[in-house]
């Protein structure tokens, strides 16, 4: 976790400094991209831990709401899901998301990407996804689970006499076309229908204009004291990490132990 930042140190003076408050996400529109090489995975942790962070941060906010809700809802867009790190609670964040006004998209490649990540919280995860959009798969087991999801139709053969069939087939599954923009919706508990969607290309989105952008000087790196920021907190200089931001006020450490011997990191 510390050797990104020490092999790269302009990755320390990017982060040093923040252009939003994280708090406002869910009060005022507001959209955030992160983009990470798909190529290598260095950086990838940074995804994971921002998304936690924003999470665990915006639950808080919602709960100073009278209803308990984010002002405004909050949408988290996860591409590659299934190649970026293990998101800690994965399957509780998913589970309690929707009830604060914040939902997750995710988007996978193969089921067997999450059961690699997620082990047993991967049919947790998968079973708070309300809504299925299915494209194209290999994997057997998933596109027999998704025929069976569809149900099945009752017809009568040449005989007369009644039989049932799968309402879309693997075979059928495998076979949607992607030159049409064919693909398979599973919406709650409506019933399940295949579709096309529009390239998007087609789709006619608002221009904006090419914001100037200056250069900006990177802050100087400097070196972390540990032993002072322990001595600041013991002399009420500064607050503990994180108290102000999570929870919105200062905490200082109250009587500072006479006896350094006996002092562990809760003594702080």
């Amino acid at each position: 976790m510390i050797n990104p930042f020490i092999i790269r140190k302009t990755l320390c003076q990017v982060l040093s400094k923040s252009s939003f408050d994280i708090r406002n996400i869910g009060k005022k529109k507001t959209a955030i991209y992160i983009i990470v090489p798909d190529e290598k995975t260095t950086l990838h942790f940074l995804v994971t831990a921002f998304i936690k962070q924003t999470y665990e941060a915006l639950i808080h906010e919602a709960q100073q709401q009278k209803d308990k809700k984010l002002p405004v809802r909050l949408n988290i867009v996860l591409d590659e899901f299934g190649n970026i790190p293990t998101i800690p609670d994965m399957a509780s964040m998913i589970s309690a998301a929707r009830s604060r006004n914040m939902r997750f998209f995710l988007m996978a490649q193969g089921m067997h990407q999450l059961q690699y990540k997620y082990y047993k919280d991967a049919e947790t995860i998968k079973g708070n996804c309300d809504n299925w959009v299915f494209l194209t798969s290999r994997e057997h087991a998933l596109l027999h689970e998704i025929s069976n999801m569809c149900g099945v139709i009752s017809f009568s053969d040449l005989e007369g006499k009644r039989r049932t069939r799968s309402l879309i087939s693997i075979s059928e599954l495998q076979r949607l076309k992607k030159e049409n923009g064919e693909a398979l919706i599973l919406h709650g508990r409506h019933y399940p229908f295949v579709t096309e969607l529009p390239d998007i290309d087609d789709y006619e989105f608002r221009a904006y204009s090419t914001p100037k952008v200056r250069a900006k000087k990177l802050p100087p790196i400097v070196p972390y004291n540990a032993d002072k920021v322990i001595e600041d907190i013991r002399n009420s200089i500064r607050p503990i990490p994180s108290s102000i931001e999570v929870y919105g006020e200062e905490k200082y450490c109250e009587t500072p132990p006479t006896d350094h011997s006996k002092m562990n990191i809760f003594d702080w």
